[in-house]
């Protein structure tokens, strides 16, 4: 009987944890997801450099805390968006770095989605 009560225990350290980084992660890259958003529907291109560098900024100090719970591959191609978002920034390139923000923010988003908890994420 003694097993079943730690068994019990552990699926629900378990179900408290999965539930706990599902909040952090959406809490974490809801902010940044919206200033990607505002980058790309920003009318003048300094409004869109702003909001891309906000975006950035709120992503690397997310990014340790997500790198350790999602997947790398993930992690790594949005780091390397980033470093393209910073190129087209610096070439004054306005349509790539609205196109590279829209990917960002899909990617993102994509993310958030593997973290929570619905029927087709258990499948």
């Amino acid at each position: 009987m003694k097993r079943i009560w730690i068994g019990l225990g552990l699926l629900a350290l378990l179900l408290a944890s999965g539930i706990t980084v599902r909040r952090k992660m959406e809490d974490l890259h809801q902010a940044t997801c919206q200033q990607l958003r505002l980058a790309v529907s920003a009318p003048r291109w300094e409004d869109a450099i702003s909001f891309g560098d906000a975006a950035k900024a709120r992503w690397e100090k997310s990014r340790r805390f997500t790198a350790s719970v999602a997947d790398h591959q993930e992690v790594d191609q949005i780091d390397s968006l980033f470093a393209q978002l910073e190129v087209y920034h610096t070439q004054g390139d306005p349509l790539s770095h609205a196109a590279t923000c829209a990917y960002l923010e899909q990617s993102i988003t994509a993310l958030q989605e593997a973290h929570r908890l619905t029927w087709w994420n258990l499948l």
